[in-house]
């Protein structure tokens, strides 16, 4: 069983790579469709819910989970990410567009 996970949260809309990744467990990685080794996972949050909900989702995974803050402004995104590292000593990042990582 991977210890990785990606969790998508919200509605998937068809067609989209969120929901053939959730449904197929699949994506397209330079080119190539993919079949995803790590869990898939959604969860149905809210678009809307503020930092301090945020936090206590973090806050609540448990163990030593890297970060990825990758909707919403760009500010807020990267305070959460600052947060995490600094209140929690979490590895977590706010990427830019184009940003790749090895999970």
């Amino acid at each position: 069983k991977s210890q990785n996970a990606i969790f998508l949260v919200s509605y998937q809309i068809p067609g989209t790579p969120g929901r053939e990744l959730l449904e197929k467990g699949i994506c397209v990685i330079d080119g190539k469709m993919r079949k995803v080794k790590a869990r898939v996972q959604h969860f149905d949050f809210s678009s809307h819910c503020g930092a301090s909900e945020l936090k206590e989702a973090v806050k609540k995974l448990g163990g030593k989970p890297k970060i990825y803050v990758v909707h919403g402004a760009e500010a807020n995104c990267e305070l959460l990410a600052k947060w995490a590292r600094t209140e929690l000593g979490l590895e977590a990042v706010a990427p830019k567009t184009g940003d790749a990582f090895q999970v």
